[in-house]
């Protein structure tokens, strides 16, 4: 427990300690690589905004301290960091709105500002000088854009992500150097998990052991289970076909919107797939509302999870060409065969179906037997792909709606 005076005091896990000692020592990079819920990014933010109430005090008149909250895409970082960040404000009674500027997202006190950037605002990105930055899923970052922000970065570097790549520059760059403070930490370093949360860690256990050296002890995940282990990143849907939607519903889990377009261009197949919507507590009628914001026309066809079809008809009422995916006729391993038959490409910036792509993997026995059925974890964004593209294009039939 860290005291702040006698105003507030804040509450944390032993990830906030290892922040502020890293913040108040020599080393120049922090790395958090954790499994799922260790608290890495809410951590990192308690510690920040412990450091801001000392440099507001501490930094003399005529100088400025800046801190840069980074992340590739700015609806994500909203989502993220700088929700957990404004979180932590607000409870301890730190948040002023006068000090907020929404419009350019940034936070002043004094001399003392906190900025929340993305990878989509080059100029601020690459422009003026900071003290500290953290760059939030890191794994999200090229090592150019690393390089780019460590230039221009004065003090310290903090780098936070899920390890479920078996190869990235994270690992043969940054913590091969001696300047870097690792830390790796895994959802029992979180006390304030709810049991609920932790069984649903847990039950990694007995499905996936890639899955949960990964998400469970915040390992590095083995690429010989990746079900999607070659895919690339496209700057837009190529526009050239009609577009369908595939639709996975949840709500205390994320609701999945995502459009697909299928080309076939010298004789080789390829599957575009972009992101519209990956959000938790949305209804129905806020599931209408957002869905006429990007389907284009009501006409085009949408395919959604046929467990849900009182949902899937009260969006029809609305007037979307909405039918259940007949699940009942193909297996799971029918539809990832299909997929895996294109060459794929997902734009840049539907960054939680990249996340998902990178993890999604085969379930693997105690003996490493790669098994014929997918760790069902974080796989949202791919169900409502293989919905809309294998009901579609790989098995072309109109189902009737129950």
């Amino acid at each position: 427990m860290w005291h702040m005076g006698t105003t507030a005091e804040i509450k944390g896990t032993r990830l906030l300690q290892e922040v502020l000692a890293f913040l108040g020592g020599d080393k120049r990079i922090l790395v958090f690589q954790g499994g799922t819920r260790s608290s890495k990014s809410y951590s990192i933010a308690q510690g920040l905004i412990v450091h801001f109430q000392w440099m507001r005090r501490d930094t003399p008149p005529n100088e400025r301290f800046r801190y840069s909250v980074m992340r590739k895409r700015m609806p994500s970082l909203k989502g993220t960091a700088m929700r957990d960040y404004f979180e932590v404000m607000e409870r301890h009674g730190w948040y002023s709105q006068k000090n907020h500027n929404k419009t350019d997202n940034e936070y002043r006190e004094g001399n003392v500002e906190t900025e929340f950037l993305s990878l989509d605002d080059p100029q601020k990105i690459r422009g003026r000088k900071r003290n500290v930055a953290w760059l939030n899923e890191a794994n999200e970052f090229t090592f150019e854009d690393f390089k780019q922000i460590a230039f221009r970065t004065t003090d310290k570097l903090i780098l936070d992500y899920n390890p479920s790549e078996e190869y990235h520059w994270i690992y043969d760059k940054i913590l091969t150097r001696d300047d870097v403070h690792y830390v790796q930490s895994t959802y029992r370093d979180n006390p304030f998990l709810t049991p609920e949360t932790v069984r649903e860690i847990e039950w990694l256990q007995e499905v996936d052991e890639n899955a949960w050296r990964i998400y469970g002890m915040g390992e590095r995940g083995s690429s010989g289970a990746a079900i999607y282990p070659r895919f690339e990143i496209c700057d837009a849907l190529p526009g050239i076909s009609d577009p369908v939607y595939g639709v996975d519903f949840g709500y205390n889990e994320p609701s999945a919107v995502v459009q697909i377009e299928r080309t076939d261009i010298d004789g080789e197949m390829r599957l575009y797939m972009k992101e519209n919507l990956y959000e938790t507590k949305l209804t129905v009628r806020d599931m209408i509302s957002r869905l006429g914001e990007f389907v284009g026309t009501k006409y085009h066809p949408i395919y959604a999870d046929s467990a849900s079809p009182d949902r899937i008809e009260e969006i029809f009422r609305a007037g979307f060409n909405i039918i259940g995916a007949d699940k009942r006729n193909y297996s799971v391993k029918d539809g990832i065969d299909f997929i895996k038959r294109h060459k794929i490409y997902i734009t840049a910036d539907s960054e939680n179906l990249i996340r998902e792509a990178r993890g999604y993997k085969w379930k693997q026995d105690n003996q490493d037997r790669i098994l014929d059925e997918p760790v069902k974890f974080r796989d949202h964004a791919l169900d409502a792909v293989r919905y809309a593209a294998y009901t579609h294009h790989g098995n072309p039939v109109t189902w009737l709606m129950e």
